[in-house]
């Protein structure tokens, strides 16, 4: 075991947090450090997906029963093709038999909810330092180990001169909440449509969070409109068994971002989370594919001696580069073959519903890539 180490943590946000936690319980001393304060870094708006990889590593750091407490669950995932007309559901009983026990597909959780659990344990925790201030990656030499996740554009990647893929989607999301009336309650929607993808999302009771791609001119018009005109688009756009009532807050404009970084560490400096990867937002893999990043570094801190602690970004770097690409390849593949008109990609569409209509070992096969990743997959061979 890794322990009694100095470690330097760039960037507070969700993923950073949780690994300040997650190696603080191994007896090591964190300095977290970030430029916003700790009351902006929980009040932002946005909410999570939480699959089965990250139930396991918030249960293996002793936070996942708050987190559940402050989570929606739900034990469906409705997939719908609307351009072939498809559909098909996702139920527990296509998870794995360990997954099977907790009895949902997944959890949706506010961000402000998360960040309290999380740094409500930051300040409780004599092992972890807070400081509200910006900091140098380059500016690491009396720590053991310095760990970057500052973003898509980080400043740590630039500093280290680590060569990345990006672009920026011709796609954008508008993000908003909306009550509306289900005949399904504790489902989840991911609905392809030839603009974009939209995921419908159940934060609690009748509130449900949507997540709509489309062409940025066409977001753009969409946020322009009265309320009651942009429901009325979001109703023709949802499945036929939800009735959207009410736009809770206003719509927020994102653009879209692919990040893949060829190289994940420089000696003992290591990039991990959104600093090395960034994703379209359907799925919800963002967030549970960072989170993967810090299960992979509390292990190899776990299970490696002290003397091997020069190797440990390299082994984090070729255990994790796998799961990372396939993740964004499959993600990004996703967006492109749903959003085509294509005729041979429409015939694929429907020949891959078919199947999974109709195999279990494969839909079974899909959602443990969706909740797991390859590293579940690869425990479940």
């Amino acid at each position: 075991m890794l322990n009694n180490s100095k470690i330097k943590v760039i960037g507070a946000g969700p993923s950073s947090s949780i690994l300040a936690i997650a190696l603080s319980r191994l007896s090591n001393k964190i300095d977290l450090f970030d430029p916003l304060s700790l009351d902006e870094l929980i009040n932002i708006d946005r909410t999570y997906a939480i699959t089965q990889s990250s139930r396991k590593v918030f249960q293996s750091i002793g936070l996942w029963n708050e987190v559940e407490k402050l989570s929606c669950s739900f034990d469906s995932l409705v997939v719908h093709d609307k351009s072939i007309d498809r559909s098909i559901t996702f139920d527990i009983n296509d998870l794995t038999k360990d997954n099977c026990e907790s009895s949902s597909i997944g959890w949706i959780i506010e961000h402000r909810l998360l960040m309290k659990i999380i740094m409500r344990q930051i300040i409780e925790n004599p092992n972890i330092l807070f400081y509200q201030q910006s900091t140098s990656i380059l500016d690491s030499d009396k720590y053991d180990f310095t760990f970057a996740s500052d973003g898509k554009f980080s400043q740590s990647r630039n500093y280290l001169k680590i060569p990345s893929f990006s672009f920026r989607y011709n796609q954008a999301c508008l993000t908003f909440k909306i009550l509306a009336r289900f005949t399904t309650p504790k489902t989840a929607y991911e609905v392809f449509r030839k603009d974009g993808p939209l995921a419908i999302l159940p934060v609690r009771n009748d509130l449900y969070q949507v997540v709509w791609s489309a062409p940025k001119d066409i977001c753009l018009d969409r946020i322009s409109m009265t309320p009651s005109f942009f429901l009325d688009q979001l109703a023709v756009a949802m499945p036929f068994d939800i009735q959207p009532d009410c736009l809770i807050d206003q719509p927020k404009l994102c653009d879209i971002d692919f990040l893949f970084s060829f190289r994940f560490h420089v000696l003992s400096k290591t990039l991990f989370g959104e600093s090395i990867h960034s994703l379209h937002p359907v799925g919800g893999q963002g967030l549970n594919l960072s989170i993967r990043d810090v299960k992979e570094l509390y292990e190899l801190f776990n299970k490696l001696s002290p003397r091997k602690n020069l190797d440990l970004p390299a082994i984090f770097e070729s255990n994790r580069r796998l799961d990372i690409f396939i993740t964004s390849i499959l993600t990004d593949s996703l967006v492109r073959i749903f959003s085509s008109k294509n005729s041979i990609l429409l015939l694929f569409r429907r020949l891959l519903f078919a199947l999974l209509l109709s195999n279990k070992l494969f839909r079974r096969f899909i959602l443990l890539l969706m909740t797991d990743g390859i590293s579940g997959f690869k425990a479940n061979i």
